[in-house]
This record gives C-alpha cells, sequence and structure tokens, in this order.
C-alpha cells in the first residue's frame, strides 16, 4: 500500500531525515578542533520548494523537494519505506530509507 503524503511537516521530517542520512559523514571529535564547520546542513522544504545551501568548504548546492511517498503497514499504519525525490543541482534524485531490507521488485 503506497499513498502519497500531503502533510506539509510529515514531508518536511522525512525529507530532513532523509537528506541527513545522505549527506552525513562519519567524523572523530577526539581527532579534529572544537571550532571546526559542520559537515551537513539542515533543509527545512515543502513539496515544490528550492533552497540554495552553503556547506563549511563553501561549496553551494540547490536542493528542491519534488515529492515525497510513503509505504505504510496495513495492520499498524506505521512507516516501512519512505522515498524522497529530490532535484540537486538540477538533477534529479530518488532517496529511499526503510528499516528493513526489500527487494528490487519492490522499488
Amino acid at each position: 500500500m503506497s499513498r502519497l503524503i500531503r502533510s506539509p511537516s510529515v514531508s518536511r521530517w522525512t525529507a530532513l531525515a532523509v537528506f541527513m542520512c545522505v549527506f552525513a559523514t562519519e567524523s572523530n571529535a577526539a581527532d579534529s578542533p572544537a571550532a571546526r564547520a559542520p559537515v551537513f546542513r539542515v533543509v527545512d522544504l515543502a513539496v515544490n520548494e528550492a533552497q540554495e545551501v552553503a556547506f563549511g568548504d563553501q561549496t553551494r548546492v540547490r536542493v528542491k523537494l519534488l515529492g515525497v511517498d510513503e509505504t505504510r503497514d496495513p495492520l499498524r499504519d506505521a512507516v516501512r519505506q519512505a522515498r524522497v525525490k529530490i532535484e540537486l543541482n538540477d538533477q534529479s534524485l530518488v532517496l529511499t530509507s526503510a528499516s528493513i531490507a526489500t527487494s528490487a521488485a519492490d522499488q
């Protein structure tokens, strides 16, 4: 059962979680100076909203949220898989987050 979520708050939190998981990198605080810039940025977007994001190394990217699709458990209505379609510097991407492994046929 798959449906498109229209609630802006759910869409924003889902997009934020997926974006952070994809772009976060491993860091070790013991090996770095305290004044280091953050590795990732948080972006709060509604569907069809775009924003330019600047990272610590002055790299700039344009992020646009194109859509959010969630697959829910029919029994408990729990989110089992979330797919977020974004546009990153005019390149369309689909980011998937799931708590269980899915086969290629399910996507």
